[in-house]
């Protein structure tokens, strides 16, 4: 019962002291042994002076002056033990109790014999304890305000200036043999403090080093540790799944050996940049492996199995390291992280075989459409003109009614397929990077009051209304006519054709110095938020379901975006369904002739992520 009493009662006292150290010091084992050491052996020097005083007062006298204040110096320890476990400024503490302890000894000192007072063995006790505040400016202040209290009271002795020896000649013996034990017992207990301190340092070490080296053993990549010279020192586990020489096999020179002969240059210069300009680097390379997926090379003693890896480097910049005597001192240690990338340079492989693929595709259908597009054009020009001529009545006065019908819908369907035509070879071209303007002035504002004049016709048949607003300052502009005309024809003919009956269509035009604006909007049918992003991409509707209200081939929109791209300017798209659409396109107001340039491809300048429409040009 008396042994669970006292179990029970070292638990409540741990709990409470542990409650005693000051939160910043409680995350950190060692600064948690430190505090904990200074305030246990402050507050029980001050709790025995407490228990002393009442002693003190009987035996000797309760109006003895200097002895109270010899008794309230004792008991000041708890008042800066307190302060510690408040603030947790462990130096500080240090220093005011080095403070209080040199003028505790000195004042004692000065009424008991003065340099041979019997409390002069405890001003050992002040730099010794200080030296467990981890602070050497600490420590160098305790060592001047012993020395100063040894200096002041061999001169004070000397000029003859001390109180009367409190203490007789024949208690002194005595007195300094408990002085010294006292003492000797308080630096025993801080020697222990410091044992303890360094056991769990030492078991920190090792707990983390133990921590680094699991982890290192586990990480499926390879870890090395390198010296200024590039030998390896460490190597983790994984070195087994890189290289058939395994961990050891790797330590000190192994490690270049592994490098393919061709790569050995990228992995020195990787590694000297790290070593030498203290920053981090990495390079790919292939090195030995006993991996499956590796790159056979026939070498000089047989087939050689290489993977690709990719190394980083990393320097450690802390303080030089000796590397096992005093006059050898490697500056720069690097740590290296090795991994297999051989799967990636496979699909990167793939990934680049794929897209060449592709672009020979995307080449063989743009030849394909332009070559089909000019042998369609003859036949078409044929088959239009002769439809001329057959509708004439001065030529063919014999035909009658259906076949006047039957001509007038081959020469509307031959106009209406050579428009396609036109578009897929003008595509073709743009895709090819083949198509070259013939800039112009003229004027931008005639332009589209021309092309509205044509797309009224087809619009007063649906009830639909051309507006324009046209900015007055617009004037000329140098531009392809050509394409111009194309950009406002396709996007006012596509927003007659998607717009309501009876509903209106509003083109408006600003200008600056430098560029013009040209918007197009209607009321009509609006874009999915999710089409709009493709609408510029070649054969891509709106709509995309075999039942389709509208014809098209979808070709419009991305014949306007790749006009406007190869004038260098942008185009938008803001639509919401129901609701309408609005296009809105910019260009420079002086575009230089790309007759004298090269097939260089133009930037891009498409953006069709608008997501509201816009309500006034």
């Amino acid at each position: 019962m008396n042994f669970s009493m006292i179990r029970s009662l070292q638990r409540k006292l741990k709990r409470s002291m542990r409650l005693l150290i000051h939160v910043s010091a409680r995350g950190d084992a060692i600064e948690r042994i430190r505090h904990r050491a200074f305030i246990t052996s402050h507050l029980g020097s001050a709790l025995l002076a407490v228990a002393a005083l009442p002693v003190y007062l009987i035996v000797v006298s309760a109006k003895d002056f200097v002895g109270l204040l010899i008794f309230l110096g004792l008991i000041t320890p708890a008042y800066i033990a307190t302060f510690l476990s408040r603030t947790g400024k462990l130096a500080v503490a240090h220093l005011l109790s080095a403070i209080n302890l040199t003028a505790l000894v000195t004042f004692t000192a000065a009424y008991t014999g003065g340099i041979t007072s019997f409390v002069m063995a405890w001003m050992i006790v002040v730099p010794v304890e200080s030296a467990f505040s981890g602070s050497k400016k600490v420590i160098a202040a305790s060592l001047v305000l012993s020395c100063a209290s040894v200096v002041f009271l061999v001169y004070a002795d000397f000029l003859n200036v001390l109180p009367v020896n409190r203490v007789l000649d024949h208690d002194n013996t005595l007195l300094i043999g408990l002085s010294f034990i006292s003492a000797v017992a308080y630096i025993s207990g801080m020697v222990v403090n410091t044992q303890v301190l360094h056991e769990k340092a030492t078991a920190l070490i090792h707990q983390g080093e133990s921590k680094f080296r699991l982890l290192a053993e586990n990480a499926t990549d390879m870890i090395t540790y390198h010296n200024h010279l590039g030998q390896v020192l460490f190597s983790s586990g994984a070195a087994h799944r890189f290289t058939p020489l395994g961990e050891r096999g790797i330590i000190r020179d192994g490690f270049i050996n592994l490098v393919h002969p061709e790569d050995r240059g990228i992995y020195l210069e990787t590694f000297s940049r790290a070593a030498t300009k203290n920053t981090l680097a990495q390079a790919e390379f292939r090195m030995k492996s006993n991996q499956s997926r590796s790159e056979k090379i026939e070498a000089d003693e047989g087939t050689v199995q290489y993977s690709w890896v990719e190394m980083r480097c990393k320097p450690l910049t802390d303080e030089a390291i000796s590397a096992g005597h005093d006059d050898e001192i490697e500056p720069v240690r690097v740590v290296a992280v090795t991994r297999d990338i051989s799967e990636l340079k496979a699909q990167q492989v793939e990934i680049t075989q794929a897209r060449d693929i592709a672009e020979e595709a995307s080449a063989t259908k743009t030849r394909f459409l332009a070559n089909i597009s000019h042998e369609l054009r003859t036949p078409l020009n044929a088959i239009i003109g002769f439809s001329d001529l057959l509708k004439d009545k001065r030529l063919n006065k014999n035909v009658t009614s259906n076949q006047r019908d039957y001509i007038k819908l081959i020469h509307q369907s031959g106009n209406h397929l050579l428009l396609v035509v036109n578009d897929l070879l003008d595509m073709s071209m743009i895709e090819a990077g083949k198509l070259r303007f013939s800039c112009e002035s003229f004027d931008v504002s005639a332009l589209i009051t021309s092309v509205v004049r044509i797309m009224q016709v087809t619009a007063d048949q649906r009830g639909i209304r051309i507006s324009q607003n046209l900015d007055e300052e617009v004037c000329n502009v140098t531009a392809d006519r050509r394409a111009v005309h194309q950009i406002l024809f396709n996007l006012i003919s596509n927003a007659v054709k998607f717009s309501h009956e009876g509903s209106e269509v509003r083109v408006f035009l600003k200008a600056t110095s430098t560029q013009i604006t040209l918007s197009v909007m209607d009321n009509g049918i609006g874009i999915s938020p999710e089409v709009i992003p493709k609408l510029c991409q070649p054969f891509v509707q709106a709509e995309s379901s075999n039942s389709r209200s509208y014809e098209g081939a979808g070709l419009g929109l991305s014949l306007v975006a790749g006009f406007v791209e190869l004038h260098g300017g942008k185009i938008n798209i803001a639509s919401e369904l129901a609701k309408g659409t609005c296009v809105t396109i910019t260009i420079p107001r002086h575009h230089q002739d790309q007759n004298s340039k090269t097939d260089a491809e133009p930037e891009s300048a498409i953006d069709a992520g608008g997501s509201s429409i816009r309500k006034s040009a």
